[in-house]
């Protein structure tokens, strides 16, 4: 663990040349969510001095995109690492000071008066909203691992989620843990508090609000789900029971969700629409997809016969991953949803087979990743994925096949996308599933 650095250098940077710096740095983070996208406009949307750093938020306008909005505070430090390094300056160096903590801490230390979930109703200078008292935090270490957002431990204590691209409104990773701590559930992290803050709208000028951070309990020691599972399978270890606990665990959060939140119906029609429009516009993007794509949307037919489908909130972007094994047992996090969505659609109501999918297109992963294309690896698969399947059955009964089977596809096409623009050396894992889905395995 690190003290907190007290050895900034007030930032006399103006606005054009720290937006021009921002800019030329901001595509080469794996958080950004624009590859393949050129820059046609950018613009400082908030800049607020904080006790040692400038809050920041910055829009920048994608062609064929719109404009994205990006959290990014800065610092000026004497030395640095060169990773987190933005720009040098006649002052010193230009850092995105997220990673040393520093203004963490001071996010933390800028109380608002009581805590409130709406954004809207709190100022736009950066807040913290904690549930209970603020803790007193001195020590911080950066989690250095594959990320949409920036996180940050303190003390052993406190995880404190610093989220990278905004969107004005209440967002999924403060309102669902916020709701599931406050009902009683125990299979999620819970919620200690998150940060308020605002910025002008890059469209129309005005201030508009948002979260910036989410800050819950953590877990010293606790282990992915995806890296056990890896293990598992690399060391001829059983996972079946692991399997099983973490498909019961998910049926219990389904239904702490469906209690938290409003459920409602849509017409199988309707939900089809959704499906056949994420799958056409993932072909957009992926090429290798068109050949199947009509077979694909085939698939997808089934969906008409259902004439209303009951939905309620979900996890949204459900995998081995987002599944903690802690002193505690398992604990299910990181409810933002799919990063590359918008707001409204994270928090609209989905069928629960989208997190089913999800996790059990994350066993198809680890399986891939442990041993590739194998028997030994597609027999592990059955196996792990018939356990998770048996303990989430357990409580809710028999999924439906034909929703499951489209939102399995829904997910191979999404995780198309997201490895043709991030790991293209991975392309090949969704790709392989689409064949056998279009051909109907």
């Amino acid at each position: 663990m690190s003290k907190i650095p007290a050895d900034s250098t007030d930032m006399e940077l103006a606005d054009d040349a720290l937006c021009a710096a921002l800019t030329a740095w901001l595509p080469g983070r794996r958080w950004y969510a624009g590859k393949g996208h050129d820059v046609v406009d950018s613009r400082i949307l908030s800049r607020y001095r904080m006790d040692r750093f400038d809050h920041v938020v910055l829009g920048v306008e994608l062609d064929g995109q719109g404009w994205h909005v990006y959290q990014v505070p800065v610092a000026v430090r004497a030395a640095f690492a060169q990773k987190h390094v933005i720009a040098t300056t006649a002052q010193g160096l230009l850092v995105d000071a997220v990673n040393d903590g520093a203004c963490v801490a001071a996010l933390l230390e800028a109380t608002g008066a009581s805590p409130q979930l709406d954004p809207r109703a709190t100022p736009a200078r950066p807040a913290a909203q904690w549930r209970a008292d603020a803790m007193g935090l001195t020590s911080f270490r950066l989690l250095d691992v594959e990320q949409s957002n920036t996180s940050v431990v303190f003390d052993d204590r406190a995880l404190v989620k610093v989220l990278r691209r905004l969107n004005p409104g209440i967002n999924p990773e403060v309102e669902v843990p916020w709701r599931l701590s406050t009902s009683g559930c125990q299979d999620v992290a819970q919620i200690l508090g998150w940060i308020n803050g605002g910025w002008h709208d890059p469209n129309e000028g005005h201030v508009v609000h948002g979260h910036l951070a989410v800050i819950q309990e953590f877990y010293p020691g606790a282990v992915d789900a995806g890296v056990l599972a890896y293990q598992a399978l690399k060391q001829d270890d059983d996972f079946i029971e692991r399997a099983r606990e973490i498909g019961q665990v998910t049926a219990r959060v389904h239904a702490d969700l469906a209690k938290s939140f409003p459920q409602t119906s849509i017409s199988g029609e309707h939900l089809q629409g959704r499906l056949t429009e994420r799958i056409t516009r993932a072909a957009r993007a992926v090429p290798e997809i068109v050949p199947m794509l009509a077979d694909l949307l085939e698939q997808l037919e089934v969906m008409r016969r259902n004439d209303q489908v009951d939905v309620q909130r979900v996890h949204g972007d459900l995998h081995l991953g987002q599944v903690l094994w802690t002193p505690h047992g398992w604990r299910m996090c990181d409810f933002e949803g799919e990063p590359g969505v918008s707001l409204e659609v994270r928090r609209l109501p989905d069928h629960p087979m989208r997190d089913v999918a999800g996790m059990l297109r994350s066993f198809a992963y680890i399986a891939w990743l442990a041993s590739g294309d194998t028997t030994a690896a597609a027999r592990w698969r059955s196996d792990v994925c018939a356990a998770f399947r048996a303990g989430y059955e357990s409580s809710t009964g028999p999924v439906d096949e034909r929703l499951l089977r489209a939102y399995m596809i829904d997910k191979a096409a999404y995780e198309a996308v997201y490895e043709k623009r991030n790991r293209p050396q991975w392309l090949s894992i969704p790709l392989s599933a689409l064949g056998e889905y279009a051909s109907g395995s």
